[in-house]
């Protein structure tokens, strides 16, 4: 599949958005908000969210994330050796 805009990859079901996730994504990071643990991709040039149910193991969400204070959020969460091949 070809470069999807931000309103074209939103329009997609959640389960089709997911399996793109897994195919083109780059997991970033990861954070825990109350009863969610949320993992930070990197797809087509935006970032997206996955918005994981803790007590149950399934994914609730898959958003566009655009806030950068969110994302900012994220930067004391990313191993950098694990990007660096360090």
């Amino acid at each position: 599949m070809d470069k999807l805009t931000k309103k074209e990859y939103q329009s997609l079901s959640l389960n089709k958005r997911f399996q793109l996730l897994k195919k083109h994504g780059e997991h970033i990071a990861v954070r825990q908000k109350s009863v969610h643990l949320i993992h930070l991709f990197s797809i087509y040039n935006f970032y997206v969210e996955v918005w994981i149910l803790l007590s149950f193991n399934h994914i609730q969400w898959i958003e566009i994330q655009d806030n950068k204070t969110i994302i900012n959020s994220y930067a004391d969460n990313i191993d950098l050796k694990k990007h660096l091949d360090i």
